[in-house]
């Protein structure tokens, strides 16, 4: 498929030994980065997760759901975003809105993609821990399951990539927002009387340029 990033959000507990392990699969893969969303166990220490961080250096962002605390520490290399551990459950941390601007992405690369792609749903490929392959981990639709149907052959099909072309420019109050191009929104849009919208508001307004976040 020529996919550069991958995510991996584990539901069950695992060990140091076992992520290591999952990791490992991919040192002679063409992935250039690793999200790994993790569910806690007292093993995930600072100390642990920096020399993980430190040895795999394709891991890009890591974060620890169901934590008894939420804090965060800078990372061991450059490339990384902070490693994070929330009390949030994973739902709400793979669905969490866009709350302030630090979590924009400010560069060239993303800039001209949202030009002509949604910038959050573009080439994006989930697939679920059944098999069922969407566009987003919070997508309603199914497209039909890798273990029967090949992930090719589902993802190379119009209706799949139909909203990859769904960019901000197209979407109501988004269009307006100065933001557009570096946002990272992970809300799916959906078309009624002819109008891509959002069904959920965004914690940012458009028209009085605040978060609403309390």
């Amino acid at each position: 498929m020529g996919c550069q990033d991958i995510q991996l959000a584990f539901h069950c507990k695992h060990s140091l030994a076992k992520i290591r392990k999952i990791l490992n699969c991919f040192e002679n893969s063409s992935f250039r980065s690793i999200e790994l969303i993790l569910n806690y166990t007292g093993s995930l220490t600072a100390s642990n997760l920096r020399n993980l961080a430190d040895k795999y250096r394709r891991i890009s962002q890591l974060v620890v759901y169901n934590s008894p605390t939420s804090k965060s520490i800078q990372s061991p290399h450059f490339s990384m975003h902070e490693i994070i551990w929330t009390k949030d459950q994973i739902s709400e941390e793979l669905f969490a809105p866009v709350r302030s601007e630090k979590q924009f992405s400010v560069n060239l690369t993303l800039f001209c993609e949202s030009q002509n792609f949604n910038t959050y749903l573009n080439r994006k490929v989930v697939i679920a821990a059944n098999g069922e392959i969407k566009n987003a981990p919070n997508s309603k639709i199914e497209f039909g399951n890798y273990n029967s149907a090949g992930l090719s052959a589902i993802v190379n099909t119009k209706e799949f990539q139909s909203l990859w072309h769904v960019k901000k420019d197209d979407i109501e109050v988004c269009k307006e927002c100065e933001y557009r191009h570096m946002c990272l929104d992970n809300r799916i849009p959906v078309k009624k009387e002819d109008k891509w919208i959002h069904e959920t508001n965004c914690l940012y307004d458009v028209y009085t340029g605040r978060w609403n976040t309390n």
